[in-house]
């Protein structure tokens, strides 16, 4: 169960739902405002308080995994509202100490004013985040900025370079210098978090707000989404989306054993130890045609023709934590494809797992959004370096494999190539906690 007030044996109907899923997408103070009468309304708990010094929190700013929720099979359940707000940077070059000073004000006002996600607390007794996750990161237009370059261990390449290894338009890639990436079960914590750091309200939950990205960032766009049981079929207009489905495709993708720990996608060595590269996407599905097939294929295209719908369910309820993949499935690719005519999706990414049989990205801030031309997944992951997200992407796409290996399937039978068109691919990096606020290439 996500937040209280979206619980669906209390919630008076779709009126109120739809009211805060558009207050979310149009943002601003006065939206958080509506949002919080009728948080009121509901008679919510108060939230607690962050910490009152915030340098107890996570080195790492990615230090979600144990601060959110579990469901009853132990996987991780994201806040429901999540936005993606990308930035100009238009302070000095180099940043001075006063605008350092500044954003990191900002950024640790919001962490004395909400707790860090689930602050601790035994995830499985909670039913709600009472606080809010966030992070911080910078694309390489930024760094371009600077004299000196990233260390040579920091692989962050630029969005057209991954584009064009994937065999993308590179006219695709977003040309913004830095993101926040905000997570929240309450929309009026999630938008005053928004608003308090682009320095549009004093106080937030009774803290008084010190600095602010005024003068320093500007922002640019915003995306906004949400993610959760039964958010995609009231929100999206599409019919055929399972009710109890938590993402737009209905079969839940946060599974344990398709999650590598946050160790093994955080940058070990160097000034940016700690740190991590982030790649985030926006993505077309084309939802009406996925549901106009039979559950079996569907089940087919997403996971490999030898799963079934007893095994997965019609959301994946069935597979617990296991996907149901292994080595030998993967290895079974291009022989299904011979014989089968087609192969499955995380069949095909199963093929460049490391040699643990852990994926090589962590998918970290994948949510849904109503788009009048069809519905929009925003796709977000984290990794040590680009060339494992390359490699990942050309894995589902079936690009940079000797010819023996491709899938030699008609692209309708290839995975979920078909139904998903790329709209723009951003890239990051994601430093630790201690140097989040306007980092220079070479920090040491």
């Amino acid at each position: 169960m996500g937040c209280p007030h979206f619980d669906r044996r209390r919630d008076s109907g779709p009126t109120r739902r739809d009211f805060l899923r558009t207050a979310i997408a149009i943002g601003g103070t006065s939206a958080m405002a509506a949002c919080l009468e009728q948080e009121e309304a509901l008679e919510l708990p108060e939230l607690p308080p962050g910490e009152d010094d915030p340098s107890t929190l996570p080195e790492r700013q990615h230090s979600w995994g144990a601060y959110m929720l579990d469901d009853e099979h132990g996987n991780p359940k994201f806040p429901e509202h999540q936005v993606f707000v990308f930035m100009d940077y238009v302070g000095d070059v180099p940043p001075t100490t006063a605008d350092r000073e500044m954003v990191e004000a900002a950024l640790q006002s919001v962490e004395r004013a909400y707790a860090w996600g689930t602050r601790g607390h035994p995830r499985h007794d909670a039913f709600f985040h009472p606080g809010v996750l966030f992070t911080i990161s910078y694309a390489p237009r930024y760094f371009d900025r600077f004299e000196e370059q990233l260390p040579d261990e920091i692989d962050l390449q630029t969005p057209e370079a991954i584009l064009e290894a994937v065999d993308e338009d590179v006219e695709k890639a977003d040309d913004y210098d830095a993101m926040i990436h905000i997570a929240a079960d309450y929309p009026s914590v999630l938008l005053g978090v928004e608003e308090a750091l682009f320095g549009n309200l004093d106080e937030l939950n009774g803290i008084t707000v010190e600095g602010s990205f005024e003068g320093i960032f500007e922002k640019r766009e915003r995306r906004p989404g949400f993610v959760g049981r039964g958010l995609p079929s009231e929100h999206l207009d599409v019919e055929g989306i399972p009710e109890d489905a938590a993402i737009s495709m209905g079969f839940k993708s946060a599974l344990l054993d398709n999650l590598p720990s946050e160790d093994k996608i955080t940058i070990e060595d160097g000034a940016y130890a700690g740190g991590t590269i982030q790649h985030v996407s926006q993505l077309r599905i084309q939802l009406e045609e996925w549901y106009a097939q039979p559950d079996e294929d569907r089940i087919h295209r997403m996971f490999s023709p030898e799963h079934t719908l007893s095994q997965v369910g019609a959301t994946g309820e069935m597979l617990a934590v296991d996907s149901g993949l292994d080595e030998a499935l993967a290895q079974r690719t291009v022989e299904h494809a011979r014989t089968e005519r087609l192969v499955g999706h995380s069949q095909k990414l199963a093929r460049i797992r490391d040699e643990d049989f852990d994926p090589l990205i962590l998918r970290r801030g994948d949510f849904n959004a109503a788009d009048p031309e069809g519905s929009i997944l925003h796709f977000g992951a984290i990794q040590r370096t680009t060339e494992d997200l390359i490699r990942t992407l050309q894995a589902m796409k079936d690009v940079g494999f000797e010819e023996e290996e491709q899938p030699d399937v008609d692209r309708r039978n290839d995975g979920i190539l078909h139904f998903i068109d790329t709209l723009s691919r951003a890239n990051f990096l994601l430093p630790s906690r201690r140097l989040r606020s306007l980092p220079v290439p070479d920090p040491e």
